[in-house]
């Protein structure tokens, strides 16, 4: 049985999220070929592409591939509006006609290009181990320093790197506790700000543990004769490497975060 078409309404006013692509596809009228044509805009509900003549048909059958690999899909589209711009008039069209599994299709490759949850997630796990590094590095230094000051009874006077060592894990603490609490969802420009302020305390928290990771790989931890020293040098590898490749995603995330934004905010203001 053949895929199953549905008719789309009409709707005056824009009332579906638009997303920027460049997809070529080719435009045919009545059964023959009509031209090829760059598909600009994509939504669960129309295209826009650019044609150099404003007197063009009303409605065309449109053959749409998403990516390289996948079959051509048969669409049947409405022209809604022309506007002239550079090189031609934008054309947007609305679907008319579209089977339910390329619609399914195009909700999908829509969803994905709008999805930013992958990276954040990362971005926040990644503070979350930092947090329980920092803890337990919190945990430990005072235990050490409980049992120096009974040893010695406060005779042996602390060195000012202890001081300094102090400082930093204090600081490395309240930035990976910063970036943890932070959130990682951003639905406006507000959010935005905190998710570029939990990226930047999450990458001066990675610079305490990338340090902490060569020297511990200057004294040779990863050769220890112990198997539970060898552990904490890789878990401590592991914590760099996943918390810089989380901040690098983060990093190749903020020009869709931007873009993403800005495209919600043209769809809401057509929508007031």
């Amino acid at each position: 049985m053949g895929d199953k078409f549905s008719a789309r309404p009409s709707r005056n006013k824009r009332a579906f999220l638009r997303v920027p692509v460049r997809l070529r596809a080719k435009l045919y009228l009545k059964g023959s070929f009509y031209r090829t044509v760059l598909v600009q805009e994509l939504s669960t509900n129309g295209v826009a592409f650019i044609l150099k003549e404003e007197s063009s048909p009303d409605a065309f059958d449109l053959y749409l591939q998403l990516n390289p690999f996948s079959k051509a899909m048969k669409i049947r589209i409405e022209v809604r509006n022309r506007l002239k711009v550079p090189g031609g008039f934008r054309t947007g069209c609305s679907f008319a006609e579209t089977s339910e599994k390329d619609q399914q299709l195009i909700d999908e490759y829509i969803s994905r290009f709008v999805s930013i949850a992958g990276p954040s997630i990362a971005l926040n796990v990644g503070a979350f181990f930092c947090s329980i590094d920092a803890s337990w590095r919190i945990l430990a230094y005072a235990i050490h320093s409980y049992y120096v000051s009974r040893q010695f009874a406060g005779t042996l006077p602390q060195p000012i790197a202890q001081y300094f060592y102090l400082f930093t894990l204090l600081l490395y603490a309240a930035l990976s506790f910063t970036a943890f609490a932070l959130p990682a969802y951003v639905i406006d420009r507000k959010a935005e700000r905190r998710f570029l302020l939990s990226m930047e305390c999450l990458l001066g928290a990675f610079v305490f543990v990338v340090t902490k990771s060569v020297l511990y790989w200057q004294v040779h931890l990863w050769r220890s004769e112990y198997l539970l020293v060898r552990g904490f040098f890789w878990a401590q590898f592991f914590l760099a490497c996943y918390v810089g490749l989380a901040i690098a995603g983060g990093i190749g995330l903020l020009r869709k975060i931007d873009l993403i934004l800005q495209i919600e905010e043209v769809h809401r203001s057509h929508m007031r």
